[in-house]
């Protein structure tokens, strides 16, 4: 069971204070989605960044780059994946620079997932449960439904939405390869590191033993 934190869309200094926290107790996979950022502040953000631990993380925007920092990968957006021959291009360049880039994507829809030819080396299915940080951005999946897609998804697939201690062994019934936290990590009045533990452990009562994010296809 793999455990993937998203950052949150708008923290800077105090997301970075808490990042080597998080690492230091078990964190693989780190995805950078900061959608309001310019190039120079993305930028000025890695400068600050744990350098030890740039090589965990999945850039969101600004693909770029995850080449000057040696990021590990880069996440295709909905709006991104819309740019299609431009993708390919910049797909294309930043592979030739770095062969072993890593690339994941989010899909909302049962449909769309099963439809995807592309092989990413993960993908976010979202939001399987009631969103945290987005209000009234609820799911609409069908649980008997989603068991059965994920059984013959061609992707591996990450739970992403609404994820927290309580649902995590719902994650793992429905067959996901993994979870991603976000909203109830970065709530207001919440210690992440507590959070991000809470989670870990709870995967650990119910044996879901969590595994380092293997990101080769």
């Amino acid at each position: 069971m793999r455990l993937i934190v998203v950052s949150s869309p708008a923290k800077f200094d105090s997301e970075l204070k808490i990042l080597p926290g998080l690492f230091e107790n078990g964190l693989e996979a780190f995805h950078l989605r900061k959608p309001k950022f310019s190039s120079r502040r993305m930028n000025k953000y890695l400068n600050k960044f744990p350098k030890e631990y740039l090589n965990r993380v999945i850039i969101h925007t600004h693909h770029n780059l995850a080449i000057k920092f040696r990021l590990k990968g880069i996440h295709i957006t909905e709006k991104q994946k819309k740019k299609k021959f431009f993708m390919l291009i910049k797909l294309k360049i930043l592979k030739l620079l770095n062969p072993n880039l890593a690339v994941t994507t989010t899909f909302h829809s049962i449909s769309d997932l099963l439809r995807e030819k592309k092989k990413y080396h993960y993908v976010f299915l979202s939001p399987v449960f009631d969103s945290i940080s987005k209000k009234n951005y609820r799911s609409s999946f069908n649980e008997e439904i989603l068991k059965q897609t994920l059984i013959k998804a061609p992707q591996t697939v990450i739970a992403l939405g609404g994820v927290k201690t309580q649902n995590i062994f719902k994650a793992k019934e429905f067959g996901f390869s993994g979870v991603a936290v976000l909203g109830a990590l970065w709530a207001e009045g919440v210690s992440p590191i507590k959070v991000f533990t809470e989670i870990k452990d709870a995967c650990i009562e119910k044996d879901l033993k969590i595994l380092p994010l293997n990101l080769e296809v």
